[in-house]
């Protein structure tokens, strides 16, 4: 098993008046749920392999699915050039911004969400996270980890599963991603 990208790459402009284009940086389903993750970016170049974002916006939207999502938190890590988008159920806020961040156009830009449990707090306490847990009648299992994947512990989460799971997994295999084909991260190419 392996867990290199080797899909589709699309493009986020950060030119001239990117402002002027609200854009497409993320989609998902999470608990049912179809959403996406827009951003807004106000830029400034700064020579051949530097350009500074003044601000970024990201905004969600929830299309179908019975429960809402919404940002909690972005943070952006610039040795990976990658901003991750904190998401949690039941959440109201749809929009976040962060402000003053380099990054190298001549590298790809990355989008990771992580998903937050949605906690036992009153009245979530009859909301089985079908995100975080297995459930079949009495039986109820912690999913792995999808987040700490990486190709030198892949097999081993997957052996773990094979053995507590009473039924084949041969999809992992043909589909070479984790159960359910998780959509974690999305790669941009920067267009200026």
């Amino acid at each position: 098993m392996s867990l290199d990208s080797t899909g589709i790459k699309g493009l986020i402009y950060l030119g001239n008046k990117a402002e002027s284009y609200e854009q497409l940086v993320y989609a998902s389903s999470l608990y049912g749920t179809f959403f996406t993750v827009y951003g807004t970016f106000v830029v400034e170049q700064k020579g051949a392999n530097k350009i500074h974002i003044k601000s970024a916006t990201f905004r969600m939207k929830n299309y179908k699915g019975l429960l809402d999502l919404g940002l909690r938190k972005v943070t952006f890590d610039s040795e990976l050039q990658e901003f991750k988008l904190k998401i949690k159920a039941l959440k109201k806020n749809k929009e976040k911004s962060i402000s003053c961040i380099d990054i190298d156009p001549t590298r790809q830009l990355k989008f990771f969400r992580k998903l937050t449990q949605i906690g036992t707090k009153k009245g979530r306490k009859y909301v089985h996270d079908d995100e975080f847990y297995y459930r079949d009648g009495n039986f109820k299992m912690k999913r792995p980890p999808y987040d700490l994947l990486n190709n030198a512990n892949c097999d081993a989460i997957q052996r773990c599963i094979e053995t507590k799971v009473p039924f084949e997994l041969d999809s992992i295999e043909k589909a070479d991603l984790a159960p359910g084909g998780r959509c974690m991260m999305s790669e941009l190419k920067i267009l200026t």
